[in-house]
């Protein structure tokens, strides 16, 4: 059984102002940023080398080369990447990948055919975004 509250006690000490942190810093200009989004082009790819995504939805940080067709990881951290490719039939898959500054990402095919392609009617794609970066 428990016994009635007792009485509130002295008040004590104020303690030190602390130092105002603020969440802005994270979403400006200076945070470290990557995302990209892209498509093919043409339909004719040799296999065993990158598939050229070569019509950019958005790059803006450039992370993406299309001369080689592969993204290039400027931040190390934690990367979201996804495709869907439209082949005879299709496939699409999502990953995250922990990057280091230097790494490289691409999709290649290792068949005699290579059915990616773009169209207006159906787009294959690849994206790919920083979730967060490594801790300095």
């Amino acid at each position: 059984m428990q016994g009635e509250p007792g009485v509130p006690g002295l008040r004590g000490e104020t303690g030190r102002q602390g130092t105002a942190r603020s969440l802005r810093g994270a979403w400006s200009g200076s945070a470290r940023r990557s995302a990209w989004a892209c498509s093919p082009a043409s339909r004719s790819q040799p296999p065993g080398l990158p598939v050229r995504f070569d019509k950019v939805f958005y790059n803006e940080e450039g992370h993406y080369d299309l001369k080689t067709s592969k993204f290039n990881c400027t931040h190390g951290g934690v990367y979201v990447f996804t495709y869907h490719i439209t082949d005879i039939d299709q496939a699409s898959n999502l990953v995250l990948l922990k990057l280091s500054a230097g790494d490289q990402v691409w999709l290649e095919t290792l068949r005699d055919w290579n059915g990616v392609y773009s169209s207006s009617e159906d787009d294959s794609t690849f994206s790919g975004f920083l979730l967060y970066a490594e801790k300095d």
